[in-house]
């Protein structure tokens, strides 16, 4: 897109579609002309010639919530189980 004097990120967002159903756009970053990233409060600060805006996909969570419950039914299980063997034994 070309640059506007006095256009904000939202501006570029908007004139580009808006972000997909895929975006995270609670992690936009802008990669300045210079190399550097800039992260935090990027729907504030300026936007310059030069700057690419990056809205990254989102991600999905690094565990399955069914995997998770699973092993912790196990464990619980376990744990009442030798419970329950040492209560019998204890008799």
């Amino acid at each position: 897109m070309v640059y506007r004097e006095g256009a904000t990120l939202e501006d570029y967002l908007k004139q580009g579609g808006g972000p997909t159903e895929e975006a995270n756009p609670k992690e936009i970053y802008v990669v300045r002309a210079n190399g550097s990233t800039d992260a935090a409060y990027v729907k504030v600060k300026p936007v310059q010639a030069g700057d690419t805006i990056v809205v990254p996909p989102k991600t999905e969570p690094k565990y399955r919530a069914l995997s998770l419950w699973q092993s912790i039914a196990a464990v619980l299980g376990s744990v009442a189980l030798t419970g329950a063997s040492l209560a019998v034994i204890g008799r």
